[in-house]
């Protein structure tokens, strides 16, 4: 699947414009002085026409009734919105999840495109932009939202680390080599070498790069933190650990690894994320299905 496949109307700089939240209150804020002031002006005028002070009482009493029931609609409204907008994100990820890609571009497209009520939802839904970008092969996009929640939203710990690992892992694929580079370095300061995030980015720099020694160093020595860290994932530093084997000349070892790689992820979908493993798919077989439960 290309880039043409994703709708024109994904202008990642117009949609990061538009989401910004907006103030929402000072509408609000205005009635209330607006109300406020006509009720001081209306006690005023009964005062002095005690004939009309009656009628003048009941109108500033509909008055502040009226202005009482709008605030009333309108915070039960932007409470509806908000937790309409709670609930697309969820809806996103589960189907960024299912890998229903078009799917969710339209709702990235439908949440991002207008003035947000959240930022912690705006700031999933940039994080989740980033991801279906990168599927259609828009690294260069995908850069872009990565590089402006890392610089205008502190992200700390695990969640930290996997932006900076998806934005690394998008100028490898754009081939931006010394930018990816220089964020490689940056991710090993923050996680001293104990990320299999990392070593999958590592593991994809050597092999692109042309270099398969460092490679399969690399594999073997992190390779008892691919499962628990990556789980299914784990097929991609699988298959490019099996690409790696195979620069070197160890077909053995390349077959080990190419099978295990197939036995997570569909070898068609491995060679889309690395279009650099597309020649093992024609050289081995892949896993063999595991049998049906009785």
């Amino acid at each position: 699947m290309n880039s043409l496949d994703l709708p024109n109307l994904f202008d990642v700089r117009r949609l990061i414009e538009q989401s910004m939240p907006r103030p929402r209150g000072r509408w609000f804020l205005a009635a209330a002085i607006g109300a406020g002031v006509f009720l001081v002006f209306t006690m005023i005028a009964a005062t002095q026409k005690p004939e009309f002070a009656g009628a003048l009482r009941l109108f500033g009493v509909i008055v502040f009734l009226g202005f009482f029931i709008a605030f009333v609609v309108a915070t039960y409204s932007t409470a509806q919105a908000i937790r309409a907008e709670h609930d697309r994100i969820v809806r996103i990820e589960e189907l960024v999840m299912l890998r229903a890609w078009p799917q969710a571009a339209g709702e990235l497209w439908l949440a991002l495109s207008q003035p947000m009520y959240s930022h912690a939802s705006r700031v999933q839904g940039l994080l989740y932009l980033g991801s279906v970008l990168s599927r259609y092969h828009r690294f260069a996009d995908a850069i872009r939202v990565h590089d402006y929640v890392l610089e205008h939203v502190e992200l700390e710990g695990p969640l930290g680390v996997s932006v900076r690992v998806a934005r690394a892992m998008a100028m490898l694929r754009d081939d931006r080599l010394f930018d990816a580079d220089r964020a490689i370095a940056e991710l090993r300061r923050m996680t001293a070498g104990e990320s299999a995030g990392v070593t999958l980015v590592e593991l994809y720099r050597d092999v692109k790069t042309g270099h398969p020694g460092e490679a399969v160093e690399l594999f073997r020595s992190k390779q008892s933190l691919l499962g628990p860290q990556l789980g299914h994932r784990a097929a991609d530093a699988y298959v490019l650990a099996a690409k790696a084997f195979a620069m070197i000349g160890d077909e053995s070892a390349s077959r080990a690894c190419y099978e295990k790689a197939t036995f997570l992820a569909p070898p068609a979908e491995l060679a889309r994320r690395y279009p650099e493993v597309v020649d093992l798919t024609e050289k081995f077989a892949p896993a063999p299905a595991p049998p049906e439960a009785a």
